[in-house]
């Protein structure tokens, strides 16, 4: 990872994705990731475009539309105080999404199948558990993740799953390395 001495993110690579490299304009504005360019409104900070990939945003600034080259579009639903309240996706599939009265988002949930997946957050806003549906058809066994932090660092994450019946194995490597199931 690599940052300039603003703290502006410049490099990054690891096993999550394709390592990143990033630029910006003198304003702080991103200007392109990985040969991506970055395109704003005229006179605003509001992003139009990445690639080929167009952005609509309300007149407060929030980006309420994204539209594909192919037209697929998302549409991005705002609450009165300024957070992502739904998203309908192309295919019209509805994501709501429930805060907390610190303004931490603590579920989100899919009205058509009924399935939701909850966050938990520690009194600092780090994020403690999250615990998803099974899949988009079913809500069992349910993924959980738990994560460990030493001070403000992010130190491990256990994961595991729930079962219908509320009993959670499980699975960690004991000394020999070979998998060990329990139930906990």
């Amino acid at each position: 990872m690599a940052m300039t001495s603003a703290a502006w993110l410049t490099r990054a690579s690891g096993p999550w994705a394709e390592p990143q490299s990033v630029a910006y304009l003198v304003n702080g504005d991103r200007r392109s990731v990985n040969d991506k360019a970055y395109c704003y409104e005229p006179g605003s900070h509001r992003l139009a475009r990445v690639a080929d990939v167009l952005y609509r945003s309300n007149p407060e600034g929030a980006i309420w539309k994204r539209e594909a080259p192919d037209g697929r579009a998302t549409t991005y639903c705002w609450n009165p105080v300024g957070q992502l309240g739904a998203l309908i996706d192309s295919g019209g599939q509805a994501t709501g999404f429930v805060y907390n009265h610190r303004r931490q988002r603590v579920a989100e949930i899919w009205p058509i199948n009924g399935l939701r997946a909850e966050y938990r957050t520690d009194a600092t806003s780090r994020l403690t558990s999250e615990e998803l549906p099974g899949s988009l058809q079913q809500e069992f066994p349910r993924a959980i993740r738990e994560y460990v932090w030493l001070g403000d660092q992010p130190m491990a994450i256990i994961r595991s799953k729930r079962a219908a019946d509320g009993t959670t194995p499980a699975t960690w490597a004991s000394p020999s390395s070979k998998p060990t199931n329990s139930a906990t």
